[in-house]
């Protein structure tokens, strides 16, 4: 079978005889999430639960961070190498409900 990678599912290479594995299969979302957890953690990452969510909050203005996920990836990246500590989840729950949402209103 194949494993997780990240959020990703990395494919095992084609067999010597050149005929293609069946890829892994998840009866669920839930079964599949828990299956990234776990690979996740395997290799040494964590896997938390974060208290937002896009477009949970909605600003004075009706900004949101709905279909936000072009510009909440790069800015969350951006924010974990340019810090000394990393992105905390506060950082992150900040991107997502405050800074992200007047951005997407100017794309």
């Amino acid at each position: 079978p194949g494993s997780l990678d990240g959020d990703l599912v990395v494919l095992p290479a084609p067999s010597k005889d050149n005929t293609k594995r069946k890829a892994p299969t998840f009866q669920s979302v839930r079964d599949l999430k828990s299956a990234v957890a776990s690979e996740w953690r395997r290799v040494g990452g964590r896997v938390e639960s974060m208290p937002t969510y896009q477009g949970r909050a909605r600003d004075a203005r009706g900004l949101d961070s709905t279909n936000g996920c072009a510009v909440i990836g790069p800015l969350t990246c951006y924010q974990h190498i340019t810090s000394p500590t990393g992105a905390s989840n506060t950082d992150i729950v900040k991107l997502i409900d405050s800074v992200v949402p007047p951005i997407l209103a100017h794309i």
